[in-house]
């Protein structure tokens, strides 16, 4: 499987006045412009009426897996959509659901067995908060063959790969018989997993309610939610003394990083506040998603991000999210993933620096007769980073010369990425 340069989150339903598969057709030239090489597309199934969230309800409370929200248009405009976005060069990849469904959904009305039951009898969801659905019992006979047939309908229509809701919840046993399933007739798809993190993980065990570790995952995943560091960085922001552990949870794993497993990299998703609204000083965004794009792994780019939108929009209701074109910065995550490309296309050695010039992440790529040094400002430094052999160097990401003296390069408060030819 050739890993995504990129993947770009859709959320229909948010992403066009019309919040259909035909309304976003004509932006997939835009998406493809901005780099982006694989999209991800949340939920698109019919959601469940019976005690539905907002007045449209959650995507994530599905009532048919072979459906089509009728929000979105038929299976006709799926379809279509994703022949298009083909002809573009554009893989998509659809949500997958399978720890729990609506109340209402066609599975509990014709298998009401294949359904958790708390100690009253009553189908309920595992998780309190999770009020609008119910959870899959997976020890049941006949649950693993009817969902790895869903999986089965939708890579017979072409799509090119899954991404796995709360995949750490579902057995471990189905997700390695629906790989198994699933690569005899499409060795090529992507699969990514939602893995949750450490808190979650210990709310989880209290309850008695068993998950599989991201280790374990990786067996049938190639890529993984960066939870186990997305808390720290978190609390990074908040605390700058922390960003020192936020730099060894990095380092860690790019040590004990597999072949052919990545980390699905991000700042902001539709579970979590945009990075605009956490990141508002100066050209911190900038170093932000810089790292973001460049660390190694797939980055997410959550559809508005790259309108710098602050609003986390509700997966509820219909709440578009604006496009201001004077905040837009696709040529910016162009640029970025231009960078990428060129790097990911060698084998190289990726190397972090954050206690040289404290507020400063220098990361360093060795390429074949070539390196790549990037100077991400972090804390707002001011001032020189004592970088040596510089002289030659060009700006690859910026138009802007770089700036260098006898005693080393002049921190700028935007990204910097240097090439140097050796």
């Amino acid at each position: 499987m050739k890993p995504p340069l990129a993947i770009y989150s859709v959320y229909l339903r948010n992403h066009t006045p019309e919040g259909t598969f035909q309304s976003c057709i004509p932006d997939l030239k835009r998406i493809k412009d901005m780099g982006i090489d694989t999209i991800w597309l949340l939920p698109i199934h019919p959601i469940g009426q019976k005690n539905r969230k907002g007045s449209l309800g959650c995507p994530y409370s599905i009532q048919d897996y072979y459906g089509i929200n009728p929000e979105y248009g038929r299976m006709a405009d799926f379809e279509e959509f994703l022949s298009r976005a083909h002809n573009k060069g554009i893989r998509v990849i659809m949500d997958i659901v399978f720890n729990h469904t609506s109340y209402d959904s066609v599975l509990y009305q014709t298998h009401p067995e294949y359904f958790h039951c708390n100690d009253k009898g009553q189908i309920r969801s595992r998780i309190t908060e999770w009020s609008d659905v119910i959870d899959l019992d997976h020890s049941q006979r006949g649950v693993k063959e009817y969902l790895i047939d869903v999986l089965l309908f939708w890579v017979n229509r072409g799509i090119d790969g899954f991404r796995c809701d709360v995949a750490s919840l579902v057995p471990l046993s189905f997700w390695k018989s629906a790989y198994q399933a699933c690569s005899l007739i499409n060795d090529q798809l992507i699969w990514i997993g939602e893995s949750i993190d450490e808190s979650f993980k210990s709310f989880l065990s209290e309850r008695g309610i068993p998950f599989s570790t991201d280790a374990e995952l990786y067996q049938y995943f190639h890529a993984l939610y960066e939870y186990d560091s997305y808390p720290c960085w978190r609390r990074a922001l908040d605390n700058g003394d922390k960003m020192d552990r936020y730099m060894e949870l990095i380092q860690d794993q790019e040590c004990h990083r597999t072949p052919g497993r990545f980390r699905l990299r991000f700042i902001e998703n539709h579970d979590q506040l945009r990075s605009r609204a956490l990141l508002k000083e100066g050209r911190l965004w900038d170093n932000w998603m810089s790292f973001l794009i460049l660390n190694r792994g797939i980055p997410l780019i959550y559809g508005g991000q790259e309108y710098s939108c602050e609003k986390v929009p509700s997966l509820f209701e219909k709440d578009l999210f604006s496009r201001d074109p004077a905040l837009d910065k696709s040529l910016f995550i162009h640029r970025l993933l231009k960078i990428k490309q060129s790097i990911e296309q060698e084998d190289y050695t990726l190397s972090f620096d954050w206690t040289t010039v404290k507020g400063v992440l220098r990361l360093s790529w060795d390429l074949v007769g070539r390196r790549v040094i990037a100077f991400l400002n972090m804390g707002q430094v001011k001032g020189l980073y004592p970088e040596r052999n510089l002289s030659k160097a060009r700006d690859i990401l910026n138009a802007e010369p770089i700036t260098y003296t006898a005693l080393g390069l002049v921190i700028q408060d935007y990204p910097m990425i240097v090439e140097v030819f050796l």
